[in-house]
Parts: C-alpha cells; structure tokens; sequence
C-alpha cells in the first residue's frame, strides 16, 4: 500500500483511508449529509445563473497537493 505522500496524484483503491474535511470513524461530522446537500444545491443554482463557460485549453489548471489538495489557477473561457 502507499501512503498519500508518494504518488498524491494517482488513484489508488488500496490507498490507506485519511481523514477528510468532515473526519471519519468515530470523530465524523453529523452534519456532512446536511453541509453536503447544501453545497451541491448552491452550486447547482449558481452555475445556472453562469453564462456557460468551459477551461481554457491553452492555460490548464495550475494544482497542489499536500494536507489539502487545491487549485491555484482555473482559467475560464466564457461564452457569452
């Protein structure tokens, strides 16, 4: 098995389970369901509201990985 630190960016199914924004185990968060919902319904009414757009293809996202996994940089081409 490899820990996250050695290939953070490749899938891995037998990848040892690590703590998440709302915990696991006995430590999870009751609310997540709830905070999950949410989150998936204020993004589904804001895109709406979005002129459509789509990433530029010839500026790809700039990443990082490490305790938490983030953008730096999403380019947007819009279409408007």
């Amino acid at each position: 098995m490899s820990s996250m630190d050695d290939r953070p960016m490749e899938i891995d199914f037998d990848r040892d389970p690590v703590p998440n924004t709302f915990g696991n185990g006995p430590h999870k968060c009751v609310g997540s369901p709830l905070a999950r919902a949410e989150i998936q319904v204020f993004l589904e009414e804001w895109l709406k509201a979005l002129p459509d757009f789509r990433p530029d293809p010839e500026r790809p996202p700039v990443t990082h990985s490490g305790s938490v996994n983030g953008v730096d940089s999403l380019n947007l081409v819009w279409n408007v």
